[in-house]
């Protein structure tokens, strides 16, 4: 985690249990926070893994990203904007745990990110069983704390460099949304972080047609229409990229004028965070971090390298 977000994070402490949500404290009924609660720990089938088994899994988010989580942070906050922050950094931890439970479910062996083979399926491991726990795969609950739009899928075949890949794949993601240049050039980074570490890898793959697949998670803030004083919700752009490995050997392999083929399928799931729920269940989460993993959500944030971005 960021300094960006663990100043905002560290501001949140005494919000813990409340969000504002369209201008008032959201309450849930505790029959349906236990009903929730107890759907999301039943949902594993396996035989629970141990801490640091999963803890390994965690820690090779950053090693081998094949997920990578942002939040918006404003420079100044407006009511309720803390809160929605520390929020986002419960619910993702937790989406993040379960992702390492389907992970070790799918291979309960540890991968060894040294081996190129290993290092590629483990980041391709990651990014599909986040997909799959995002889009209620595993926790029927998980959309009661982010309802979900449509789907949409949207495939980029063209010619381009690698010195202008960062800047199509950007548009692609993040261009409808109006995002200021500042918050762009910080996703760039990013983006640039992502590459190096999978690069570093030297990834090899086990077949022609796998993919190099990611999983990006975007949280934002959107005020909420006819509020005064303007009061934000938390919105999230899921982002699930399949890049095809000739794009990848081509976009690492050659120089950067060099034109090559980017072929990618991305797949969007737009939500907005329910923030009164995700609270009320907050320390419920919170246990069940401790229990499984023997860390808090800060800790967890840490470890899967959640990135803050001012606004």
């Amino acid at each position: 985690m960021n300094s960006t977000l663990a100043q905002a994070t560290a501001t949140a402490e005494h919000l813990w249990h409340t969000a504002e949500v369209h201008g008032r404290a959201e309450t849930v009924n505790r029959g349906l926070q236990r009903q929730t609660f107890t759907a999301a720990l039943a949902a594993p089938t396996a035989d629970t893994p141990s801490s640091s088994s999963l803890n390994d899994l965690l820690n090779g988010v950053g090693t081998a990203p094949g997920a990578t989580t942002v939040v918006t942070v404003p420079a100044a906050p407006a009511t309720g904007d803390i809160a929605l922050v520390q929020n986002v950094q419960t619910l993702d931890s937790y989406i993040a745990t379960l992702t390492a439970l389907v992970m070790y479910n799918n291979h309960p062996a540890p991968y060894d990110l040294s081996d190129p083979k290993q290092a590629a399926q483990f980041v391709i491991d990651l990014a599909n069983a986040r997909n799959y726990v995002v889009t209620g795969g595993t926790v029927k609950a998980i959309p009661m704390y982010l309802p979900m739009g449509e789907a949409s899928t949207q495939t980029i075949n063209k010619s381009t460099t690698s010195a202008d890949l960062h800047l199509e794949l950007l548009s692609a993601m993040f261009g409808a949304l109006g995002l200021p240049a500042a918050v762009m050039t910080e996703l760039d980074g990013i983006l640039t972080e992502v590459n190096q570490s999978l690069q570093s890898l030297k990834l090899s793959f086990e077949t022609q047609s796998q993919t190099l697949n990611h999983f990006v998670s975007f949280y934002h803030l959107v005020p909420v229409e006819g509020s005064n004083p303007v009061i934000n919700s938390m919105r999230v752009e899921f982002i699930y990229l399949q890049l095809n490995q000739s794009s990848w050997k081509a976009a690492v392999g050659k120089s950067s004028v060099d034109h090559f083929t980017l072929d990618v399928t991305m797949t969007r799931t737009t939500a907005t965070m329910s923030a009164g729920i995700v609270a009320a269940n907050a320390s419920n989460i919170v246990n069940a971090l401790m229990q499984l993993t023997a860390n808090d959500p800060s800790t967890i944030s840490k470890m899967t390298g959640m990135k803050g971005v001012k606004t």
